[in-house]
């Protein structure tokens, strides 16, 4: 610290380049040079770099000037002029004792990290790309990389434990022929996400020389060449937004179907698809009937992906009744932790001094930081605010910020060239910027869920970050409005259906196509609202099990012979109708739909309104510990998340430390996943070599062949070895699928393996009871551990040697 020290005041003293690691030391600079900073934000810079070399130990601390305008009473944020030597130090009196470890950029984040798979980490040509993050993300991947091509996987893994690394390991590891489709919330993190890829992609020689990302406002020469590479098999990932995939995208996306070059399509911040998409966003929840028409022309059919870091029982159920296939078990793999990073506070004030208590902690809590308000008019009033204060180096992102903005917005926020970002729940979502350090609440959020995730968008890099609510009680009220969903009434909805149901046009099988803007009567709505009610209705019939909804092929015309609003209009008619087939015979009794959608509605709101609820209840007694409140709450299936917490109103008032363990170690039982086995009990098939004197390297050599028919049948989908004989397989096997690398100590796993024992090798690794199946390649010489005068292989009469072995594959294949 003494070097970054002298090496920032030799830099504000001398104006020369220096090294500098510290963040706030490193921001005091970047604000100071931009000349649109105003003096509230150069105070609040000279403050955080003060704040950090006080924590570190640097005594008295203090800093030059250089001729910069601050506020003239400096005593109200904290900071003090010395009258000799005309430098700015901190009042020490004045310093937050909150937030000493964000200043001492204390590590929180501690991750089990276990070796990577040596099939991928070849893949992806180094770049650091040596460990998992997690077993969480380890077991992730290998199960996306070896479930079957239709299958459905749900995947619940914490913010920074790299859910981004399994896109990039699809990407590289299945057919080039086949689309990784990856729909993200917004434009921004489509481009942002695309521009990463890219990266990868080059450093591994497989970069096409094009974009990765498709958004409105691309030229026509860039869509011609997108459309070029994905007919031709060439465009191995696309990111984009849920609009795309039903307006420009969705021909294109119909015609790869059909031929088998969609592989995967994969939704990122997939509870967004529960918590926006039933009024605020509905095209996130026609994803689901739009992924299954296209899944049922695909020969092979489509993995859908849903990945998110915050799954609650009730999302995670509302998106297995919409995007589960039919008689088709999804897979899940939870291994949640709770964020460790945040150090949660409240301050419950009067509306009449909810303003001041806001401005002061803005002066105390580090940067960058995010303002979270609940109504994009609220949001306003505080940007304007923000302004008048001097505080210039300021973004203002809502739900109504045009696209142009956001992109700009982001751009800012991302280069660290905004210091504050006053938002409402639109912004941050999936949002790559690892180094925020303070969240302020200046409202109720909703509920708990939404709380949870804006505080988490502090300290994605690990570190400490701060977490604040200044709240006043008439904002629980508007909470306690958002929180209750807007869903039909049952007694609407069964009307809204018969309608529709009563002018079908029945077509080929048991399927009808349903007219979207039918309305009867009683409905007085202008067309796009009742079209939007109609939907809401077919997608809680869909939810409640009623129904299945279908889109056909859009048959657009040449695009370039139409203009935009032709364009638009086409989308408008075709997403005005769907095809739908019925499944409950009950679906015009209005007893069965009390009963049946009833308690689906019931069961929604309930869910819903117990987000708020419990955030309430913390609001109210904060002396119960947040931590215990989130573990409750994000457990599935009985299993709660991992444990941690970096500090919460409860846990202080009861004495409790900071609880920051090593986390990403526990992966609840991956529920849904068949073997690639009989999937009967599993078996144990031993096959034995002449081992004495044999070399390793010269034994995979010889058995490469059939090392890479095991791998290429799917009857193995992991090799159990030593680490160093996994590189040698990996150098020598001529095999480009996956497969996962077990180590010998590592636990049963879910996948049907290979466990190859080396000639050197004095015992035989312990075999747990399992459902998958095993194949022992084992040198004959090796002692049995149970009876040490007799040889393993001579202890099973049907222990076959590996000439013989490889025969019976061979004939098989003929």
């Amino acid at each position: 610290m003494e070097t970054q020290w002298y090496n920032l005041r030799q830099s504000l003293a001398a104006e020369c380049d220096v090294s500098l690691t510290n963040q706030f030391f490193r921001r005091l600079l970047v604000v100071l040079a931009d000349p649109v900073s105003g003096s509230a934000d150069k105070c609040k810079a000279y403050y955080d770099a003060l704040a950090s070399a006080h924590a570190y130990g640097v005594n008295s601390p203090s800093l030059p000037l250089k001729g910069h305008k601050l506020y003239d009473n400096l005593a109200e944020i904290g900071l003090s002029q010395n009258s000799l030597t005309g430098e700015i130090q901190l009042d020490e009196n004045e310093l937050s004792t909150l937030a000493i470890d964000v200043y001492l950029e204390k590590q929180r984040r501690f991750l089990d990290k276990p070796v990577m798979d040596v099939a991928l980490s070849a893949r992806l040509q180094g770049g650091g790309f040596t460990h998992y993050n997690g077993r969480g993300q380890q077991t992730a991947i290998r199960v996306a990389l070896t479930s079957p091509d239709d299958s459905t996987l749900f995947v619940n893994l914490p913010t920074g434990c790299g859910k981004t690394l399994l896109i990039h390991a699809l990407m590289l590891m299945t057919l080039s022929q086949r689309l990784n489709l990856v729909v993200v919330p917004t434009v921004a993190l489509a481009i942002e996400q695309g521009e990463r890829a890219e990266e990868l992609l080059e450093r591994a020689g497989q970069h096409h020389g094009g974009p990765y990302a498709w958004f409105g406002g691309q030229s026509d020469e860039v869509r011609t060449q997108l459309r070029e590479r994905l007919k031709g098999g060439t465009q191995r990932v696309l990111f984009c937004s849920p609009e795309a995939v039903r307006t420009s995208l969705l021909p294109l996306l119909f015609q790869l179907a059909k031929h088998d070059q969609l592989g995967a399509l994969i939704v990122d911040e997939a509870h967004l698809v529960d918590q926006w998409g039933d009024g605020f966003r509905p095209d996130f929840q026609l994803l689901a009937p739009l992924i299954q028409s296209l899944q049922s022309m695909a020969p092979r059919g489509i993995r859908k992906i849903l990945m998110s870091a915050t799954f609650s029982p009730s999302t995670l159920e509302t998106l297995k009744n919409i995007f589960a296939t039919s008689g088709q078990l999804p897979i899940e793999v939870n291994a949640n932790f709770l964020r460790p990073e945040p150090n949660y506070y409240l301050t419950r004030t009067s509306s009449l001094e909810h303003e001041q208590q806001v401005l002061l902690q803005l002066r105390r809590m580090p940067r960058p930081l995010i303002l979270y308000a609940t109504k994009v008019e609220d949001a306003k009033r505080w940007y304007d605010l923000l302004m008048v204060n001097v505080y210039n180096r300021v973004g203002l992102f809502h739900g109504d910020t045009p696209t142009s903005q956001r992109k700009d917005l982001i751009n800012k926020w991302r280069t660290d060239r905004l210091d504050i970002m006053v938002a409402t729940s639109a912004f941050g979502v999936g949002m790559d910027k690892s180094d925020v350090r303070s969240v302020l609440h200046v409202a109720v959020p909703e509920n708990l869920d939404r709380y949870y995730q804006e505080c988490g968008r502090g300290g994605r890099d690990g570190k400490a970050s701060l977490s604040h609510m200044i709240y006043h009680r008439a904002q629980i009220v508007v909470a306690d409005s958002l929180s209750k969903r807007r869903l039909i009434s049952t007694e609407l909805g069964r009307k809204r259906w018969a309608y529709m149901h009563q002018s079908r046009e029945p077509i080929a099988g048991s399927r009808f196509k349903i007219d979207l803007s039918t309305q009867h009567a009683e409905i007085k709505y202008d067309s796009r609202r009742n079209i939007a009610w109609n939907w809401r209705t077919l997608l809680l019939m869909k939810r409640a099990g009623f129904i299945q909804l279908f889109f056909t092929e859009p048959q657009l015309p040449q695009e370039a012979t139409m203009d935009e609003a032709q364009i638009s209009n086409f989308y408008k008619d075709y997403f005005s109708h769907v095809e739908v087939e019925i499944l409950h015979d009950g679906h015009l009794d209005q007893s069965v739909w009390d009963n049946v959608v009833g308690t689906q509605k019931k069961c929604e709101q309930s869910a819903h309104l117990a987000g708020f609820s419990q955030l309430k209840a913390w609001l109210d007694k904060p002396t119960t510990p947040l931590c215990g409140l989130l573990s409750d709450f994000y457990a599935t299936r009985g299993y709660l998340p991992e444990s941690a917490c970096g500090g919460c109103p409860g846990c202080r008032s009861q004495g409790r430390e900071i609880f920051t363990p090593t986390l990403g170690t526990v992966v609840q039982p991956v529920i849904g996943w068949t073997s690639a086995g009989n999937g009967d009990l599993g078996e144990i098939q031993r096959v034995y070599y002449h081992g004495r004197g044999q070399q390793a390297r010269v034994l995979l050599y010889k058995q490469k062949q059939l090392i890479t028919s095991l791998l290429q049948k799917g009857m193995i989908k992991a090799i159990r070895t030593q680490p160093e004989v996994h590189t040698m397989l990996n150098n020598t096997l001529t095999v480009s699928d996956f497969w996962c690398a077990l180590t010998p100590d590592e636990p049963d796993s879910i996948w049907d393996e290979l466990v190859l024992v080396m000639p050197d090798e004095v015992e035989v690794p312990r075999v747990n009871f399992s459902y998958t199946n095993k194949i022992f390649f084992i040198s004959d010489h090796l002692p049995d551990p149970q009876h040490i005068h007799r040889n393993w292989i001579d202890c099973d009469q049907h222990a076959v040697s590996i000439e013989d072995y490889f025969r019976n594959l061979s004939y098989v294949d003929n």
